[in-house]
């Protein structure tokens, strides 16, 4: 008899997340960005420390943007944002940019998506159309105090 459970722990072991590599994309990707946005005159600070909603905020002149840089190492677009993330998404969708960086390990291959909101058909899109598919969920933590 084998135990059909044996199967999914054997994933689980195999698909431990190695967390150099992670920080690794996540690295590159916010320095993509940030270049990205310098190269277009502006100034840009890193805010990932500050838990506020985003990563980046760039000023040129009078306009203020809240980048949230996201790295995958793959060219699939599959991204989660935390509820603080997804509030300032929200609440401030005209200067919000959602940043995508794909195959952020792979600098010849390297890419960026940037979306916007688009009050004409209330949509998040990027410039060449794409849109976001965005599935709002709801989550709860649960504890026994006993």
């Amino acid at each position: 008899y084998k135990n059909p459970k044996d199967k999914s722990r054997e994933k689980l072991k195999k698909k431990k997340i190695n967390i150099q590599r992670k920080q690794k994309v996540e690295q590159n990707a916010i320095e993509y960005v940030k270049q990205y946005y310098e190269e277009l005159g502006y100034d840009v600070s890193s805010v990932e420390l500050d838990n506020i909603g985003w990563d980046l905020t760039a000023i040129k002149n009078e306009e203020e943007l809240y980048i949230e840089v996201k790295g995958l190492s793959s060219n699939n677009i599959n991204i989660g944002l935390t509820p603080n993330e997804y509030k300032y998404m929200k609440n401030n969708s005209k200067n919000y940019r959602l940043s995508i960086v794909t195959n952020a390990l792979d600098l010849d291959n390297i890419k960026l998506n940037i979306f916007l909101y688009n009050q004409e058909n209330n949509k998040w899109e990027d410039e060449n159309g794409d849109i976001l598919n965005i599935n709002e969920i709801i989550s709860a933590n649960i504890k026994v105090n006993i």
